[in-house]
């Protein structure tokens, strides 16, 4: 459960804050009905190295078995 302001904001508790490492600048990425919060920073580093690995990453995937 969020609590949201009178602006519509999601009011993130500063625990959660650190867990995620944000500090000024965040991320929400889309999960299917849900959403994470990144860091950007971390989001960034992220996103990057599966970019430059988008090929083997995509194998990896391809060979999962799915339910």
């Amino acid at each position: 459960v969020v609590e949201i302001d009178n602006q519509g904001r999601i009011i993130t508790p500063q625990s959660l804050r650190q867990y995620a490492g944000v500090e000024s600048e965040l991320v929400l990425v889309g999960m299917g009905a849900k959403f994470e919060i990144w860091s950007a920073t971390a989001w960034t580093q992220l996103y990057s190295g599966l970019a430059q690995n988008f090929d083997e990453t995509l194998a990896a995937v391809a060979q999962l078995e799915l339910p």
